[in-house]
């Protein structure tokens, strides 16, 4: 420091890093079917380096684009369990122990099969149909009635009756079993269309058959899910509120539970244009239906993605619910495996720039639809058709 002003001067200091970066390729198939599992996992070529200067404390940060596919990450690797479409699927890779990131790629080729077999829901130990149920057919036409659960006492059989109820009660079937332990566990195969069905379940001692439950207005046909903002949602119009419902057109509410699709005005709606569709089918094949809208008016693609803690829960601050919410109902409903298509009509509201990822959000919306669909693939294992469109 001097009398009259303060002198400086600049001292060039060049630093070299002595923490190595990690080098690495991905190990892994170049093909796949699809459907067994495999593995991706890096190998690091100067793994000893980073162990000599204790950098071994690695960031990974893996990504999937341009195939729907159901995953299982860790931390060092990268599973692979169920492809949902064929073509070229690209893995990426980012390491890093604090220093600049790596990013690596691998491409994997996917050839699913011509088909996949139908898969069948397990039912629960105590799952028993309930009135108003819509019980979805599986490909050979047949849609299954479950009513399981335990019995008090000691009767000689329990049984279930089956009744078709269009004009009276016709009994149609008679399954009786005698109890394993106190447990029985009823399985009936009923035909999907215009039908109505009624199950009756009870006990039998000395040839004497006596009732215990009755479960009625049970249907069988094809079941949907409708999702996206508000065009899917369809209730923001000049269309009033009508509760008005048909015998072959149901829905499933989370508080309400099993009861008929209405076209707005209540949690068994189905949306203008998702009524318009329902009538339309029933009409047209004669086959029942069930739509679940668990549509969300203006929200982006990000806001429907499940909680990769579990696709039930929605999270904190319920930044999940939406998916959580649809995962309930259907679940609830016992139509996990009975989804037959889904539609999905969204977009609008990533034209901008406001979700989480860096700059427009239409950069990163094939990477979310890809995700979503995987999810409800793996959710919802028999869907066989996507409908999108939007704007």
């Amino acid at each position: 420091i001097y009398p009259d002003r303060i002198r400086s001067i600049e001292i060039p200091v060049t630093i070299t890093e002595a923490i190595p970066e990690p080098l690495f390729t991905l190990n892994g198939p170049s093909t796949w079917n699809g459907r067994d599992p495999i593995t991706i996992t890096p190998n690091i070529s100067n793994l000893p380096a980073l162990q000599a200067t204790s950098a071994t404390n690695l960031s990974y940060q893996w990504e999937t684009n341009n195939v729907a596919i159901t995953k299982n990450i860790n931390p060092n690797s990268l599973t692979l369990v169920r492809s949902q479409g064929s073509g070229l699927l690209t893995i990426s890779l980012t390491l890093s122990n604090g220093g600049q990131p790596s990013t690596i790629s691998k491409s994997i080729h996917i050839t699913e099969p011509s088909s996949d077999p139908w898969i069948t829901r397990t039912p629960g130990l105590n799952e028993k149909v309930t009135n108003n149920q819509f019980i979805a057919r599986d490909p050979s036409g047949k849609g299954t009635i479950y009513y399981n659960g335990t019995q008090s006492g000691s009767p000689q059989e329990v049984f279930l009756k089956i009744y078709t109820t269009n004009n009276g009660d016709t009994l149609i079937d008679t399954q009786r079993q005698s109890l394993n332990g106190n447990r029985y566990a009823f399985s009936a195969p009923i035909d999907a269309g215009k039908i109505t069905y009624k199950v009756v379940y009870g006990i039998r001692n000395n040839g004497i058959d006596t009732p215990l439950d009755t479960i009625s207005n049970i249907i069988c046909g094809d079941a949907f899910l409708i999702e996206g903002q508000s065009n899917a949602l369809a209730t923001d119009n000049e269309v009033q509120p009508n509760l008005t419902t048909t015998p072959w057109i149901r829905t499933y509410g989370l508080t309400q539970g099993w009861g008929g699709g209405v076209i707005k005005g209540s949690e068994m709606q189905l949306g203008v244009w998702g009524w318009m569709l329902a009538n339309y089918l029933v009409d047209t094949y004669d086959i029942p239906v069930c739509f679940i809208n668990g549509a969300r008016g203006g929200t982006r693609i990000d806001q429907h993605l499940p909680n990769p803690d579990g696709h039930g829960n929605p999270g904190p601050n319920n930044t999940h619910q939406i998916y959580a919410n649809l995962y309930n109902r259907i679940t609830g409903a016992h139509l996990s495996h009975g989804i037959k298509a889904v539609i999905w009509h969204q977009g609008e509201n990533n034209q901008g720039a406001t979700g989480p990822d860096p700059g427009f959000d239409y950069l990163h919306y094939q990477r979310h639809f890809v995700d979503m669909s995987a999810a409800w693939k793996q959710d919802f294992p028999n869907i066989q058709n996507y409908y999108i469109f939007q704007i």
